[in-house]
């Protein structure tokens, strides 16, 4: 699985890398930013994009929305601090097949991803909850 990197949190995406490459994982590119995570995302054609959901010159929202039109094959996984439902629902209708809390365990973290790798739709046990009171 090539997967690319996306928040502009240099420390975050630092550690990120670490976790995901100790699971023996290839992380092909890092982007501080939502057009940088596009334009690495067409220049490398990794398999997953975990992108952060807050991010400066396009939020993470806007880059999936894009990315999913142009490179329907690449899974996007959002990662966030954020509890807000309009968050979670704005993020699956652009196209994400995740939308994770930041407060994740490894195991799960790494479960989670497995299975939008599988098509299936990967979200954390409290988002799961509040996508089943109102769908996209």
């Amino acid at each position: 699985m090539r997967i690319l990197l996306a928040d502009d949190h240099s420390l975050f995406r630092g550690s990120l890398r670490s976790l995901v490459e100790a699971r023996g994982l290839e992380v092909v590119g890092e982007a501080s930013d939502g057009r940088q995570a596009i334009e690495l995302a067409t220049q490398l054609q990794p398999d997953l994009l975990i992108m952060d959901l807050s991010m400066p010159v396009l939020n993470g929202i806007d880059a999936t929305r894009l990315l999913t039109v142009a490179m329907p094959h690449l899974k996007v996984i959002l990662l966030t601090a954020s509890m807000d439902d309009e968050d979670l629902f704005e993020a699956l209708r652009a196209g994400a097949h995740g939308f994770l809390l930041k407060d994740l365990e490894a195991d799960s973290f790494f479960n989670l991803l497995d299975r939008a790798m599988a098509g299936e739709l990967a979200l954390t046990p409290p988002t799961r909850r509040r996508s089943r009171r109102e769908s996209p």
